[in-house]
């Protein structure tokens, strides 16, 4: 009789290493980026400062809204499930958009929470000048504080497209 031993080490680490890893939020959600046809923000020459709200809900289609300036051309590009639409930008909405306080905490956000079964992931991405960032927050819910920031910007980022969403549907 023979009998076989299998030893099994497991190493369990606090941090994740897909989360020590700049750009790996935009890796994480490749497959929903490609799935809208958006483009990986992380990489790429493009020199457009942009930013996206990619919001993957549980219960409700796809959505992702990025907003971009090419030297004086500001443009919109809304993604909704199947449907496609892109248009161009007012430089005032922009601009009011560019200046907000939550934008300029957005450069230094770290929020990359883990999640949970029903809700939704609310990842807002930006390149500018060469440097990418990315924040992943689980059904931000507050109204205060970073958190309460960090939804009213993505919401605003929303707004600037023409998705069409109930508010019971806002999670």
């Amino acid at each position: 009789m023979m009998i076989t031993v299998l030893t099994v080490t497991c190493f369990w680490s606090l941090t994740p290493a897909w989360a020590q890893e700049e750009g790996s939020i935009a890796r994480r959600y490749a497959a929903a980026l490609s799935e809208l046809g958006e483009p990986d923000l992380a990489v790429g020459a493009d020199t457009a400062e942009t930013y996206r709200a990619l919001w993957l809900r549980s219960f409700h289609e796809r959505v992702a809204v990025r907003v971009y300036r090419r030297d004086q051309a500001y443009t919109v590009v809304t993604v909704q499930g199947t449907r496609r639409d892109s248009t161009s930008l007012d430089p005032s909405l922009w601009d009011a958009f560019h200046f907000r306080d939550a934008l300029k905490k957005f450069w230094s956000t770290v929020a990359d929470e883990p999640g949970g079964l029903d809700g939704a992931r609310w990842i807002l991405e930006g390149r500018h000048a060469g440097r990418y960032h990315a924040v992943d927050w689980w059904s931000p819910q507050g109204d205060e504080g970073i958190e309460g920031g960090y939804r009213r910007l993505f919401l605003e980022i929303l707004s600037l497209g023409s998705v069409c969403v109930s508010p019971d549907a806002v999670y």
